[in-house]
């Protein structure tokens, strides 16, 4: 861990506590198949609730293709957050959304943001 670690990621806590909204970030992780009864087990659901910056993706990256309109931008904080995961779903007030990609963002050895491209 650098010593830029140690300040970045407290700057990613402290300005999403002051400018953040509240999200749910729901980690599903399918359930296994057992063999003996040739049945998947259920779902496992973990919510949290990080605070998060949520924007709309704008000019040259809905140019791309990859973004799509209407897709989202939500930026975490990677302290205190397990890593999300393209299977998880973002809830932002009612309204659910897929999460389509994570990328980390590196403040040295450690991420100090985690930035959710998340869909309808």
């Amino acid at each position: 861990m650098t010593a830029l670690d140690t300040s970045a990621r407290a700057l990613a806590v402290k300005s999403l506590a002051k400018f953040g909204k509240s999200i749910t970030l729901q980690s599903i992780v399918e359930g296994a198949y057992d063999p003996v009864t040739g049945d998947m087990a259920a779902n496992t659901i973990t919510s949290s609730n990080p605070l998060a910056i949520i924007s709309d993706f704008k000019g040259a990256a809905l140019m791309s293709g990859v973004i799509q309109y209407g897709d989202r931008k939500v930026t975490i904080a990677a302290s205190g957050s397990v890593l999300p995961l393209p299977t998880d779903k973002v809830i932002i007030d009612t309204e659910t959304y897929n999460v389509i990609a994570v990328k980390s963002i590196w403040s040295g050895e450690l991420a100090a943001l985690y930035e959710l491209q998340v869909r309808k």
